[in-house]
C-alpha cells in the first residue's frame, strides 16, 4: 500500500502510520488531506477537510516559547545588580561587578540572548545605604553627643554631602549609541518605555564589542548600587 499527496501545491506532507499529514502553510483557510491507494484502480479517499486559522508561536523570553494573542508583542525583561561603586565625584562606570542570571564577567552586560533583540524600555533603581539612610546614621551619632555639640550641624553641611547624592546616571548601549536613560542632579530612580513601533536593535549572544553599561557619578564617600532592568522583545 502506498500513500501519496493528491495536492501537491498545499504544502509538504509527512506519512505517519500510513496516514498522510500535512503542516500548515497558510495563514488561514481549509487544510485538505487526501490519500491514494494504488491498485489497478485508483481510488481516491477524502480523510479531512479541516478548518485551522492559524496562532503564530513565538519563542522568546529565554527560550520560553509563547502563543500571544494577535496583536500582541511579547515583552521580556532582564536584571541585574551592579555593585562596588564609591560615591567619589568621578565615573564609576568601570568600577562596576554585575550579578545576575547571566553573571557577566566584567563592568558591561555583553548580549544574553541567542537571537537579536529589540531593547523597548531601561529601568535604573539605586539602592544601598543611600542619603536617607546616611542621615538616620547622622543622626544618631548626635544623638551621642554632649548637648551642647548636638546643634553643630545646623551649620555644617554634612547631612547634604554624606549620603549618596547624585551627580548623574546614564545607561548607554554602545550598538545602537547611545544613551537609553539619564538621571539627573539626586535622581535615585528612572524608567524610560520607548513609544510603541521604537525600540533600540541588540545583537545575539557573542557578538564581539557589543555591550550595555552604566555611567555616572555621586558624592559623599558611601557605597552604591543599582538595579539595572532591561525590557525587550524578539525580534
Amino acid at each position: 500500500m502506498r500513500w501519496i499527496q493528491l495536492l501537491p501545491h498545499l504544502g509538504d506532507g509527512i506519512v505517519v502510520r500510513g496516514l498522510l499529514l500535512r503542516q500548515h502553510s497558510q495563514r488561514h483557510g481549509p487544510s485538505i488531506l487526501v490519500a491514494i491507494r494504488s491498485a489497478p484502480i485508483v481510488i481516491v479517499t477524502v480523510i479531512a477537510i479541516l478548518w485551522s486559522p492559524a496562532q503564530a508561536e513565538v519563542t522568546a523570553c529565554r527560550g520560553k516559547i509563547f502563543a500571544p494573542a494577535e496583536g500582541v508583542t511579547v515583552l521580556c525583561s532582564e536584571n541585574w545588580h551592579f555593585t562596588g561603586g564609591v560615591c567619589k565625584e568621578q565615573d564609576l562606570v568601570y568600577d562596576w561587578k554585575i550579578q545576575g542570571r547571566t553573571s557577566p564577567p566584567g563592568w558591561n552586560i555583553p548580549p544574553w540572548e541567542e537571537r537579536p533583540i529589540t531593547i523597548r524600555g531601561i529601568e535604573l533603581t539605586m539602592v544601598g545605604d543611600g542619603e536617607q539612610a546616611q542621615r538616620f546614621a547622622n543622626a544618631d551619632a548626635r544623638a551621642k553627643l554632649p548637648w551642647w555639640r548636638r546643634g553643630a550641624h545646623w551649620f555644617s553641611r554634612d547631612d547634604e554631602v554624606r549620603g549618596n547624592k547624585t551627580i548623574w546616571w546614564m545607561a548607554g548601549n554602545s550598538y545602537v549609541p547611545d544613551v537609553m536613560l539619564f538621571l539627573g542632579s539626586n535622581e535615585r530612580h528612572g524608567r524610560h518605555i520607548f513609544p510603541t513601533g521604537l525600540g533600540m536593535p541588540f545583537p545575539p549572544a557573542g557578538t564581539k564589542g557589543a555591550y550595555l553599561d552604566l555611567h555616572g557619578s555621586c558624592c559623599g564617600g558611601g557605597a552604591v548600587s543599582f538595579f539595572y532592568t532591561v525590557y525587550y522583545s524578539l525580534p
